[in-house]
C-alpha cells in the first residue's frame, strides 16, 4: 500500500491510499502550495521579456548580485525549453517551461533539478506566472509555487527561499525603474 501525504493549504495532512501493490512499503509525498501576487509599476511586457523571453541577458543584468548566469540548454525558448539558472553563490537550478501565452502574458515552469548543499526532499516546484497590465502602466505580477518533495517539507527552508525570490524581484523592479528600456 503507498501512502501519499498532501498538505493542504491550512497545513492539514490529506490522506490518500492506493492498492498498486501491496508489497510496496509505505512512501509518503508532499505536497505544498503558496500564492503570491506582487503589485509593481514595471509594465506587464517588460517583466514578461525578461523572465520569459529574454532572461539569459536581462536577469544577470538586472540583478548581477544575485544571478550570475542563465543559459538555454536545451529548446528555443518555448515550451520544452530546458534553462539553467547559476546564482552568484554557486548554486543552480535547471527549469522546464511547460507553457507558455504571450498574448496573455503568462507561463508556467518546473524547477526539474537543482543543486543543494542539504540533502533536500524537493522533487520539483511547479510555477505559474502571469503579468497582469494594470490601468497605471504597471502589472500585477501573480504567482503560484506548488513543491513536490518524497518526505516532510521543510517549510522554513522554503520560507527562506520565497524570501530571497522576494528580494531578487525586487532588485529587479528596481533595476527596470532605472533603466525602462532594459
Amino acid at each position: 500500500m503507498i501512502f501519499v501525504k498532501q498538505i493542504s493549504p491550512s497545513n492539514q495532512p490529506i490522506p490518500q491510499f492506493s492498492d498498486l501493490n501491496p508489497q510496496v512499503s509505505v512512501n509518503s509525498m508532499a505536497v505544498l502550495s503558496y500564492d503570491n501576487d506582487h503589485t509593481t509599476a514595471i509594465p506587464a511586457t517588460t517583466l514578461f521579456k525578461a523572465f520569459v523571453l529574454e532572461p539569459e541577458t536581462l536577469l544577470p543584468k538586472a540583478a548581477p548580485q544575485a544571478i550570475q548566469s542563465v543559459e538555454t540548454l536545451e529548446g528555443d525558448g518555448g515550451v520544452g525549453t530546458v534553462r539553467k539558472t547559476t546564482f552568484v553563490k554557486g548554486k543552480w537550478a535547471k527549469h522546464k517551461i511547460e507553457a507558455i501565452d504571450k498574448e496573455n502574458l503568462s507561463y508556467t515552469y518546473v524547477m526539474i533539478e537543482h543543486d543543494s548543499s542539504s540533502a533536500s526532499p524537493i522533487e520539483k516546484v511547479v510555477y505559474e506566472t502571469k503579468f497582469v497590465p494594470t490601468a497605471d502602466g504597471g502589472c500585477l505580477f501573480k504567482s503560484k509555487s506548488t513543491y513536490h518533495a518524497s518526505g516532510d517539507i521543510n517549510e522554513d527552508a522554503i520560507k527562506g527561499a520565497r524570501e530571497k525570490a522576494a528580494g531578487l524581484f525586487k532588485a529587479i523592479e528596481a533595476y527596470f525603474i532605472a533603466n525602462p528600456e532594459g
